[in-house]
């Protein structure tokens, strides 16, 4: 049964969507869905087949930015998110999902007797919750819920270890939590007495993004579920057949542009004026210069999800 979007309802549960709706309702021709799938790509949320996916955002190497599902709004994060949410039965369920996403919003809180908390501690949510002290009026949250959705939370948590402990507290015993940061190759961590000085533009440079407080690497994220207590499962698009990855647009990057962004590291090593005309030809803007760390290219891989479990 095809599931109704409501995105005006959405809108007014995030400000930040407003944008988003704004393309959908423009799009163009190629993204409405086609009866014909041969060739196509095809969203694993709502199943709709297109042309091409709605290109979003200015980044010029970033794929799920242009990997937008023009009916239920998933992005490639969420499309490979749902490969494992499909698998479960959230009948009778709890279940615990901190800044929801719309398509996984849409579906969850549809689910029959599946008591669902959307949660956020700034998003007009039904329920407003810290994840550092997870609590709700007239409910003994310790070991309650049988599963826990935290998509691109903890890099925006400056104690992230006090957040982690609190997952583990109110997950159920062989209840399941999905858990996911962008991750990069090179971890950066500030102590967070300094966290306090640093500006948005020092956020950029360091994090990539404005409001991020750190950068995880596998290594840094694993050992810290582990050590509060996560059996720790890590599940990566790489366990998906390259057809089935390419078929539901769930790459992280575009990989024509990235080997673009390859050749501008080559000319920029060599130090002379070329670069500026390497830089404009292959439209490789400032921002992609941040991702170069000791001449190589760090980007974020945003399908990469830790499954945790507690016995």
């Amino acid at each position: 049964m095809p599931i109704n979007y409501d995105y005006q309802a959405y809108t007014k549960l995030n400000p930040d969507f407003a944008e988003v709706y704004r393309i959908f309702k423009h799009r163009h021709p190629e993204h409405l869905p086609s009866p014909d799938v041969k060739d196509y790509v095809v969203c694993n949320v709502c199943g709709s087949a297109f042309k091409r996916f709605i290109k979003i955002g200015s980044s010029p190497v970033y794929s799920h930015l242009y990997g937008l599902c023009p009916v239920c709004l998933s992005k490639a994060r969420t499309r490979f998110l749902f490969n494992f949410i499909l698998t479960e039965d959230f009948t009778n369920k709890t279940v615990l999902h901190f800044a929801p996403e719309f398509p996984l919003w849409t579906y969850l809180k549809k689910i029959h007797n599946c008591s669902y908390y959307d949660c956020d501690i700034n998003q007009q949510c039904r329920y407003c919750c810290d994840i550092k002290n997870i609590q709700f009026d007239g409910v003994n949250t310790n070991n309650y819920f049988d599963y826990i959705i935290c998509n691109h939370v903890l890099e925006h948590i400056i104690d992230d270890k006090l957040a982690i402990s609190e997952l583990f507290r109110v997950l159920a015993p062989y209840g399941k939590a999905f858990i996911s940061v962008p991750i990069f190759d090179q971890a950066v961590e500030i102590a967070p007495q300094e966290q306090e000085l640093l500006t948005e533009q020092d956020r950029v440079r360091l994090f990539h993004q404005e409001d991020h407080v750190r950068k995880y690497s596998i290594n840094t994220l694993r050992s810290r579920l582990s050590n509060a207590g996560f059996k720790v499962s890590i599940k990566t698009d790489q366990q998906l057949s390259e057809d089935y990855v390419k078929r539901f647009c769930l790459e992280d990057w575009d990989s024509e542009l990235l080997d673009q962004a390859q050749n501008y590291i080559k000319v920029i090593q060599q130090e002379n004026q070329q670069s500026i005309q390497v830089k404009q030809n292959n439209n490789i803007n400032d921002c992609i210069e941040n991702y170069i760390i000791n001449g190589k290219l760090d980007l974020p891989k945003c399908n990469v999800i830790f499954l945790c479990t507690k016995d």
